[in-house]
């Protein structure tokens, strides 16, 4: 009888010592661990072609809208603020103003120094795109910009 108690007993030490094992494994793989997280615009879920896709028609949408202003207008829309200028001009050229899904902002417009060339870009899904316009209508852009000009 008291070799029966001396194996329970044995057999109680070793399936504690299995647990704290068991344990300490398990507290190694699911302690909290140091992550580091990268925050991402929720555009970037969505299908990065079908962004560009939309991004290309926007912003031809804008280059027909800045030309339009022109002709009624005989000059074109400070480049701040131009997309207002195109919603409250008579007639009224776009309904509302058209923001660059990679940014959430509206696009960004360059003019030439001599106001007659300008370039409408979207910053592109590294959200570093820049684009400028010279006054010989030549468009010097980072890779990542995704732009039209007149």
């Amino acid at each position: 009888m008291n070799s029966n108690r001396s194996i329970i007993w044995i057999g109680a030490a070793i399936i504690i010592l299995l647990v704290a094992i068991l344990g300490v494994l398990l507290y190694k793989n699911l302690a909290p661990q140091k992550m580091v997280i990268e925050v991402v615009p929720p555009k970037f879920y969505a299908d990065i072609e079908s962004t560009k896709i939309q991004v290309d028609g926007d912003i031809r949408v804008l280059k027909i809208a800045l030309m339009s202003y022109f002709k009624n207008n005989g000059k074109y829309p400070d480049s701040q603020n131009y997309q207002d200028a195109l919603i409250a001009s008579k007639p009224q050229i776009i309904d509302f103003v058209l923001n660059d899904p990679f940014s959430n902002f509206p696009y960004k417009l360059v003019f030439s120094p001599n106001k007659i060339h300008f370039v409408i870009y979207s910053i592109g899904v590294s959200g570093r795109g820049q684009a400028t316009i010279d006054d010989s209508s030549k468009v010097s852009s980072t890779s990542d910009a995704i732009w039209v000009s007149n």
